[in-house]
């Protein structure tokens, strides 16, 4: 079992947080792949000042990400996909843990799904009476 479970009022007052994360390390992705494919051509000088800075940039951005990452696992968030803004937070539904799921561009929070059915196999929150749901922490 998990040291942390969300209720989806919690999780949906931590969203703005964790959308500003995952915006934040996506933006980073993006650039540190884009830096990543400039800086594998060979026919690049490798002792360039610009490459060095490249390279320097590209360390900083593997820094952010991380440390983005990390604090998301602190919150015992799950981010699922980064590409696509897929990110789940444990939760439990009567004694069973599974996972509340967001996705970018979603309001709030209001799909669930078991462990072993993942994205595929989310339902919405709305289609079970709240009595059904045993949240805790």
């Amino acid at each position: 079992m998990r040291n942390r479970y969300y209720t989806p009022e919690e999780a949906n007052a931590v969203l703005g947080e964790v959308k500003e994360k995952v915006l934040s390390m996506r933006s980073a992705l993006r650039e540190l792949r884009g830096l990543a494919a400039v800086l594998r051509d060979p026919r690049e000088e490798s002792d360039d000042p610009m490459r060095r800075k490249g390279k320097k940039r590209m360390l900083s951005l593997q820094k952010t990400i991380n440390g983005l990452f990390d604090d998301m696992t602190q919150m015992g968030i799950e981010i699922k996909d980064l590409e696509h803004g897929l990110v789940d937070f444990p939760a439990l539904k009567a004694g069973q843990e599974v996972l509340l799921c967001w996705r970018l561009g979603e309001e709030s929070v209001r799909y669930w799904h078991t462990l072993a059915d993942g994205y595929r196999g989310r339902r919405s929150l709305d289609d079970i009476p709240d009595e059904v749901w045993l949240w805790s922490n």
